[in-house]
């Protein structure tokens, strides 16, 4: 079985990994763990390293942690430059992934608005079985009430 985990965030990557690390996966599934870097012509060289860096950094963490948990499986670490979900998705379908596991970031309505949602463009345009993990109610509800949310932000 081959399964796409895209991460955006360490706080993406705890859930993601959680979750991939308490399902029972079939002997010699793959993994590749991928980040999208969005290019940002804003960013001078530096910063835009040590994104880059950060990046490689928190890949290479999780790829040994899931190593460790999941030791009869493989995993290969990507990191990409361009638009998230159109990466996601020509990725998921070059490599002819079976499920992608993803996280959802909790956004306001007018973020969703501006740049849409990577979860939900990859959910709908994706060529194999997604998943979406969310965080824990508990936390999606302080988000809200903190005003950061909406319960229909979904995207």
């Amino acid at each position: 079985m081959k399964i796409l985990l895209p991460m955006d965030s360490a706080q993406d990557a705890k859930l993601i990994v959680d979750m991939v690390a308490n399902f029972n996966w079939p002997p010699g599934s793959e993994f590749v763990l991928l980040h999208v870097m969005t290019p940002d012509t804003c960013d001078p060289i530096e910063i835009d390293a040590q994104k880059q860096q950060t990046a490689e950094n928190l890949l290479a963490a999780l790829s040994q942690q899931l190593k460790q948990l999941l030791p009869k499986c493989r995993f290969e670490k990507r990191l990409m430059r361009g638009v998230p979900h159109t990466e996601i998705l020509w990725l998921s379908g070059f490599w002819d992934a079976d499920m992608i596991v993803m996280g959802w970031r909790a956004r306001t309505q007018a973020d969703c608005f501006l740049a849409g949602s990577v979860s939900k463009a990859v959910s709908r345009e994706a060529p194999c079985s997604v998943c979406i993990v969310r965080p824990p109610k508990e936390l999606r509800k302080a988000a809200e009430e903190l005003g950061k949310t909406t319960a229909a932000s979904h995207c």
